[in-house]
């Protein structure tokens, strides 16, 4: 990560550089390779204003704190830099999660069960005798394939590993599979 840092109307002491350089450290952790950081150190109205620019992949932020030192007002510049950083993590994090349920949701073996319904002729209603919840795991068909044979089920229902999506996997009367991905 390239760390630039630039001094108008001032120029920035041995010390004041090397504390710069320790504490900025702390934003590394926070996002996945950062292209550039800039700090930015200027005076204003004898204080000083600091400003601190991180750019990454998905992320730009800058932000501008004011002190009455380098240190303080650099100090008050990475907490809030830090704290901005972290509300943008937890929020694509938390973007994942929903996108993921969203995914597996608008996919379930209902839709598959009334795909194929359509192609057959219409049948007299039935009653639910049974219900089970399961968690899918993520596996190849050919993983399927061997749960089948293993277990005493007559389908399995799985997310393929290859296309993330809910796929059923069935036992033919002929003894061969049957596979029914969503479009």
């Amino acid at each position: 990560m390239p760390l630039k840092i630039v001094g108008r109307k001032r120029d920035i002491a041995g010390q004041d550089r090397r504390y710069i350089e320790q504490k900025v450290d702390r934003l590394r952790r926070l996002a996945d390779r950062i292209s550039l950081m800039d700090v930015m150190i200027d005076e204003v109205r004898h204080n000083t204003l600091v400003s601190i620019e991180v750019k990454a992949p998905r992320l730009h932020k800058k932000v501008s704190e004011q002190g009455e030192t380098v240190r303080s007002a650099f100090d008050l510049a990475l907490d809030k830099m830090e704290t901005t950083m972290r509300r943008g993590k937890e929020r694509m994090q938390r973007n994942k999660k929903q996108m993921r349920k969203h995914r597996l949701l608008s996919q379930t073996p209902v839709d598959a069960a009334n795909a194929l319904a359509t192609d057959v002729e219409e049948q007299p209603a039935h009653t639910i005798i049974n219900m089970e919840r399961m968690s899918f795991k993520p596996m190849s068909v050919e993983e399927a394939a061997e749960q089948i044979e293993v277990g005493d089920r007559p389908l399995m229902v799985f997310v393929n590993d290859a296309s993330e999506r809910l796929n059923v996997l069935y036992r033919r009367k002929d003894g061969h599979y049957g596979l029914i991905e969503p479009l």
